[in-house]
């Protein structure tokens, strides 16, 4: 499940007719002269509420892996804010990091 919001300032379109047609930061680029630079994350480990246990047709108390954070510019001006929830039965996170400047990775994949 992913909540994300744009900052609505730089859109002149439905941010999800945006997101559905082409990749945001392309998108950002060509259209608005907005070069992203980064994104900063937090994920967590949560037990889900009665309510979010609907959404994921889960129990309540069922585990999830939540990422919350924003894109940025080279500036740190903040464009995007989002919220995504992974189910912990399906999902695992794997975090590759390189020593001397290589390129890190993080990513929640799907478990095979």
């Amino acid at each position: 499940m992913v909540h994300r919001q744009l900052a609505t300032a730089v859109l002149s379109e439905s941010p999800q007719i945006v997101t559905e047609r082409v990749h945001l930061y392309h998108y950002l680029e060509e259209m608005h002269g907005i070069f992203m630079t980064g994104e900063r994350h937090k994920i967590r480990a949560q037990n889900l509420s009665v309510r979010e246990a609907k959404k994921f047709a889960l129990n309540e108390g069922a585990a999830v892996l939540v990422v919350e954070g924003t894109g940025f510019t080279e500036v740190e001006l903040p464009i995007w804010y989002q919220v995504l929830y992974y189910r912990g039965d399906r999902y695992e996170l794997e975090n590759e990091v390189h020593a001397g400047g290589g390129p890190a990775r993080l990513a929640v994949r799907r478990r095979a």
